[in-house]
């Protein structure tokens, strides 16, 4: 699963991209926002076509965070076979 406290500490910084078994995600800070998006590997997120892109917004605060992290591992996990056919799939490009 994804871990929030990485994030918080990350995208204070600056944008925050990541992995996880298949599905990629990439979160940055806008105006009091975070917006997230999760899309499939093998490609970075300016790369992968905009419709294979899952876009959300969540406020950056505490609350925020935590639903983000929320929101992506729910992500994870409603889409696991997909994410991971695009794992396995991304070495065939």
């Amino acid at each position: 699963m994804i871990d929030g406290k990485i994030i918080h500490r990350k995208l204070n910084k600056m944008p925050y991209s990541g992995s996880y078994q298949g599905m990629r995600f990439y979160l940055t800070a806008k105006e009091e926002q975070i917006e997230a998006y999760v899309y499939p590997e093998p490609f970075c997120m300016e790369k992968t076509p905009d419709d294979q892109k899952i876009h959300r917004q969540f406020p950056f605060n505490e609350e925020g965070f935590e639903q983000v992290t929320d929101w992506l591992n729910q992500m994870f996990e409603e889409k696991k076979e997909f994410w991971r056919e695009a794992r396995k799939n991304k070495f065939l490009i």
